[in-house]
Order: C-alpha cells, then structure tokens, then sequence
C-alpha cells in the first residue's frame, strides 16, 4: 500500500480489551504475518471491517491495529506545510522522489529506488495506475492556475499600459476616477446615497466595527494619536522608488532561476 493510501483509507484503532466481542482471538494475532489483516464482524452481518497488523517490532504492536477503510469512507489528504513541486520546472529529482514517496509501496527510503538510479530513472520505470496518474495531474492545477493568473495580468497591463500598480500610482488613479457618490442614477432608476441605512449591517460587520474601535482606543490610550513635541521625524527623503524594469510575477520568476 503506497503512503498516499495509508493516509487517505487507514485509521488507528486500539486493541479492545476484551477480544470475544469482535470475534478477535488471540490465535489470529499470534499466527499471523506481520501484515496479516483479519476480517471482523460489525453489527451488519454483510459488512467486514478489515484490520491490520503492525511489524512486531513496531511500539503498537501489542496496543493498536489499523483499520482498512473502503474507498466510500476514505478520508481527503489537506497537504499543510511547504508547497507540493511542480512537474513542469523546478528540481525534477525532488519531485520525482516525493511522487514516488506518496505512490509507491515502500518501508525504507532504500525501496524506492536502487542506489545506482537516480530519482528521475526510478520514476519513469515504476508503472503508477491511472488514479495515481490523475492525482498528481491535479497537484499541478494550482500551478497552472497561478501561472494563468499572472499571464493575464501581464497582458492586462501591456495592453492598457498600466504598470506595476504600486503606491505612486495607485492614488492618482484614486482621484482621477473619483466618482460622485450623492447621486447614482440609471436609465430607469435614480439612487440617492443618504436614503442608505447605513446601521443595517450584518453580524460579521459589526463585529469588525467593533474589534476596529476597540483597537483604536488602545492606540489613543496609548498616545499613538498625539502630536509629537518634537515635530515629525526626519526620515529621509520619502520620493518612491519607481522601477527602472516591469516585468510579470512569471517573468521575475524565470529571471531568478536563470541567475
């Protein structure tokens, strides 16, 4: 069973204490492998729940047992932590060693691959199924979804000739597209702004309002409000820094790999 399985359809249980009640005798532990998996009855006569076994060797051993979940109760593996790689670029050794690690049967890093293959060769020589193929197919979505994202942002802004938005800019815009908010006004309706009830807002609202206040009366308590005595501070000059190059988050991307 490949790790990707052991956590998607394995559970932990531990050992009843009183073996009769689930038909488990201690002649199926003792003579078992160390894989061996018993069936054991439920309350639905039809029904078998699979357990395993761990190593002998292994500290649950004697306390806990697995048990095989099928494919209808499995659980979704939430991959936390570092991003997966990438199969399209990127270290292709690393991401076939952590494809082969979540896919293929292995107790030690040694069953993964022999000492002379690289990580590359063993991928290409183990046969994954077609569900496997397809998993890590949607590892790749996110990327290719990210990499989507920034190609129309970079021909969103060689086409209006916008730039990197950032904050030289962005506030000019601000005032040049002010729009008067005392009356909208459409083909069949007008919209005055003061007949908005402004106090009708949702629970969510109202408690960011709330959370908002609370902070800035600690930050007035604390004097963060107060003019300083010593007038404002010299921090040199505050001219932004306009780039000399604009370029996409993709382009700057394959910028640094290349160096």
């Amino acid at each position: 069973m490949s790790l990707y399985d052991w956590i998607r359809l394995l559970e932990i249980k531990k050992i009843p204490t009183n073996k009769n009640e689930q038909n488990y005798s201690d002649d199926d532990v003792n003579g078992a492998e160390s894989d061996n998996e018993n069936d054991i009855d439920s309350n639905d006569k039809d029904d078998k729940v699979t357990f395993y076994h761990f190593l002998e060797d292994h500290p649950l051993y004697h306390s806990h047992h697995v048990m095989l979940l099928n494919n209808t109760q499995g659980w979704v593996p939430n991959f936390i932590g570092g991003a997966l790689p990438r199969s399209n670029c990127g270290d292709r050794e690393y991401y076939c060693s952590t494809m082969l690690a979540f896919f293929k049967s292995w107790r030690t890093g040694k069953d993964l691959k022999l000492k002379e293959e690289s990580w590359e060769d063993a991928f290409k020589i183990y046969k994954f199924n077609v569900r496997q193929l397809e998993i890590m197919k949607y590892f790749n979505v996110r990327y290719e979804c990210l990499d989507a994202r920034d190609d129309h942002a970079a021909q969103m802004k060689k086409g209006e000739n916008v730039g990197i938005f950032s904050n030289w800019d962005v506030y000019d815009n601000l005032v040049s597209n002010m729009i008067d908010h005392d009356s909208f006004e459409g083909d069949d309706f007008a919209f005055d702004i003061d007949n908005v009830n402004q106090d009708d807002i949702g629970p969510n609202t109202e408690r960011q309002n709330r959370d908002m206040s609370h902070v800035e009366q600690i930050m007035r308590d604390a004097g963060w409000f107060d003019k300083s005595p010593n007038g404002l501070a010299d921090v040199g000059d505050l001219t932004p820094v306009i780039p000399t190059q604009l370029l996409s988050g993709k382009d700057w991307t394959a910028v640094v790999q290349n160096k």
